[in-house]
């Protein structure tokens, strides 16, 4: 009986020696074989895409973005190309400091690289060709002078080049200026008004200034002289001047916080014809927070926007009314132009109230429903079309007489920010500017997207820039430009 072998002897090199060389052999065949069927198979494609120009040229280099790009995600970082690094993204609490990669900071740097690429890219210019060519249009009779007119400021919004024309830097006797909150003009075009935050001040500044045509084509306003220039916590602001036969009034109110004695006071201030402001009339509207208002063409009552519902004033008697709004915030409130007694005001939850101040207050004579919360109202010359935003970016032109959306806007972006939309004076153009700063305009017939603008500085959701398009500044018709204000600076966009 021949003796078992050991563990060890198994393990030893002499017997794992012909073992291993079968083996190897076996491969080398193995792999011979693969390596003649791959070599032919290749000559046959090489042959395939010898036929065919460009053919495995273009699936070599496809393969290989495919599989760069495929190397370069991994879950929970961020690549770099430019450092050729991983970085960690980070939860958003980060995202204040600069150098931390989080999903915000990439979103703010992507939009970054965009609106530069936007900057750069040019524009297309207003030719002679299109004014002949609109011109032989009206002679035959295809359009009338009022289509005309519209087309032809469509064609020149639409031709704005990306980079603005001129930039105007603002001063403040009461600190730095940091942003502007509001900016508007009176009914001649000749008055520019503006408010504007103050750096590491609760305060707000309230500005009105003359406008004048400047030798170069530009405009000249000078904020060394201002006809109002006051320092005060305004947490709201309106003005109107609808009938020339009565000189411009602004509304504004200021914060309870800020008036020492707990409550929030409405302010409204008279301005002459030669630029003189008389005493403000101060009204007590108790211990609120208003968020918007508005005074009626006829300067007789006044309504204020404020938390869980809003108040009718009237000015002479200074008695007080509730108004019923399903006890939400109001978030923006208009008169009617050519009846006062009509109101309509939006809530936080997306309804728009018709009240007649005539009547009891806490009926509603319409009720319009929008998605998010309604930021801005506006109303045509002839009451007819209301035109609405709200807070989820969606603009919409509403017929009164119908109850039904006839236009929508499409383009804005806006994620729960009270940004609003306007149309001008002339009601051809609707524009506004979105949460990321590009400034939109639209037919206001059509709906059209006319032109998109980027904002000439960074900007974030606290610095929307704001935005005013006038068809005849310095009250000169024909002169139309757009001025947009960001940061401590007005930017001037000729048409």
């Amino acid at each position: 009986m021949k003796p078992r072998h050991s563990k060890s002897e198994w393990k030893t090199s002499e017997r794992q020696e012909p073992f291993n060389r079968k083996r190897g052999r076996g491969r080398r065949k193995w792999h011979n074989k693969r390596e003649s069927g791959l070599s032919k198979t290749d000559s046959q494609s090489q042959s395939h895409s010898d036929s065919v120009p460009g053919c495995r040229n273009d699936a070599i280099a496809n393969d290989a973005g495919r599989s760069t790009a495929a190397d370069c995600e991994i879950p929970g970082f961020y690549y770099d190309p430019k450092k050729k690094k991983y970085f960690k993204i980070q939860p958003n609490q980060f995202s204040s400091l600069g150098y931390t990669v989080t999903k915000q900071n990439m979103e703010k740097k992507a939009q970054e690289v965009k609106r530069i690429e936007s900057l750069n890219k040019q524009t297309d210019k207003v030719h002679a060709h299109h004014f002949l060519e609109l011109m032989n249009r009206q002679a035959i009779g295809n359009i009338g002078s009022v289509q005309f007119q519209r087309y032809f400021i469509h064609k020149r919004i639409s031709c704005i080049d990306n980079n603005p024309n001129q930039n105007i830097t603002v001063p403040s006797i009461h600190g730095i200026v940091e942003h502007p909150k509001m900016i508007g003009l009176n009914s001649n075009h000749d008055k520019f008004i503006s408010l504007w935050n103050l750096k590491s001040n609760l305060a707000k500044h309230i500005n009105i200034v003359n406008i004048k045509m400047a030798d170069t084509g530009g405009i000249d306003i000078d904020f060394g002289k201002s006809y109002l220039s006051e320092c005060v916590c305004v947490s709201s602001m309106f003005w109107t001047e609808r009938k020339r036969s009565m000189p411009l009034h602004i509304l504004y109110t200021s914060a309870p916080y800020y008036s020492g004695n707990g409550s929030s006071i409405a302010h409204i201030c008279q301005v002459s014809d030669q630029g003189q402001c008389g005493t403000p009339n101060s009204f007590s509207i108790g211990q609120r927070y208003i968020w918007c208002c508005a005074l009626d063409p006829d300067y007789r009552k006044f309504s204020a926007g404020c938390e869980k519902g809003a108040l009718l004033v009237d000015v002479e008697t200074r008695r007080m009314w509730e108004i019923f709004t399903q006890r939400s915030d109001v978030s923006s409130t208009v008169f009617t132009h050519q009846n006062p007694c009509i109101l309509y005001s939006g809530n936080t939850k997306g309804c728009i109230f018709t009240h007649d101040t005539r009547s009891h207050l806490d009926r509603t004579l319409t009720e319009l429903r929008m998605k998010g919360i309604v930021t801005s109202l506006q109303l045509t010359d002839n009451d007819i079309h209301l035109l609405a935003s709200d807070a989820l970016g969606n603009a919409l032109l509403w017929d009164l007489r119908m109850q039904k959306v006839i236009v929508e806007y499409r383009g804005m972006k806006n994620e729960s920010t009270r940004n609003p939309i306007h149309m001008d004076d002339a009601e051809r153009v609707v524009y506004g500017c979105d949460l990321e700063g590009y400034t939109r305009f639209w037919c206001k017939d059509s709906g059209k997207l006319l032109r998109t603008i980027p904002a000439p500085v960074p900007c974030s959701s606290t610095s929307v820039p704001a935005v005013l398009y006038s068809d005849r500044w310095g009250n000169k018709a024909g002169n139309s430009a757009l001025l947009l204000g960001s940061g401590n600076k007005l930017y001037l966009y000729k048409i």
